[in-house]
């Protein structure tokens, strides 16, 4: 009887429902309004998902929660996720999911009292950045202090309200996401402007990573899926 129980708890853990989270980066991962998450990289994380025959869940939280999730339950994996060495031995690690994205500081246009082209520049000012976000390491490690010159929010779009409130001088954004933020709340790419670039960021993998704990075969699997993506093209998924 303890055998056939051994099994069985067995198959149901080897079975269980990976749960897949992320947060709201448009156009990459985003909730659409119909609830569904969406997005590019969303899109492959699915196909390689379904093609390696993983049942899953998937989910969008403010960043901080999601990369909690993923660091600390077996069954958890996240995306788009900047593989960094602070990070490496905390996943395994399904990369790249999509191409490295510049990222950059904007301020409002017609702020012409901000004169900023460096980090020692901007540490006068107030930098909004999402809570957990490798731009808080960044700034971090430049020397930015939470409640001095950092500013931690949920999520991006919580940055840009407090860009055009003038509750903080900066934000810290790629182009693309920048200008799906921007639509979503009815301003023009016009009223920003683009004050420097974090070098720091630009050649690091954004990746799908699992709990350093996750089974070996499951990532190499799903590894394997992506990689296919170089050679194959799914029009029902992209």
């Amino acid at each position: 009887m303890s055998f056939v129980l051994c099994l069985t708890s067995y198959s149901l853990v080897a079975k269980s429902t990976l749960r897949v989270v992320t947060e709201e980066w448009p156009p990459y991962n985003y909730t659409n309004d119909n609830g569904k998450v969406v997005g590019t990289a969303t899109a492959k994380v699915r196909w390689i998902l379904d093609q390696a025959g993983i049942d899953y869940t998937l989910e969008s939280y403010p960043w901080a929660r999601a990369i909690d999730l993923a660091a600390n339950n077996k069954n958890v994996a996240i995306f788009s996720v900047y593989r960094t060495q602070v990070r490496e031995h905390t996943f395994k690690w399904v990369c790249p999911l999509i191409s490295p994205v510049p990222t950059f500081m904007y301020k409002l246009k017609d702020r012409t009292d901000l004169n900023v082209t460096s980090f020692e520049d901007a540490k006068r000012y107030q930098v909004s950045v999402t809570r957990g976000d490798l731009a808080q390491d960044v700034l971090t490690k430049a020397g930015f202090e939470l409640g001095v010159n950092l500013d931690l929010a949920a999520n991006g779009q919580v940055s840009i309200k407090k860009l055009f409130a003038k509750r903080i001088d900066f934000v810290i954004y790629s182009e693309i996401a920048l200008l799906e933020q921007l639509k979503k709340i009815n301003r023009s790419y016009d009223s920003i402007q683009k004050v420097m670039e974090l070098t720091v960021m630009e050649n690091l993998p954004i990746c799908l990573a699992f709990h350093k704990d996750a089974e070996d075969s499951l990532v190499n699997d799903v590894q394997e899926m992506l990689d296919l993506l170089d050679v194959v093209s799914q029009p029902s998924y992209f």
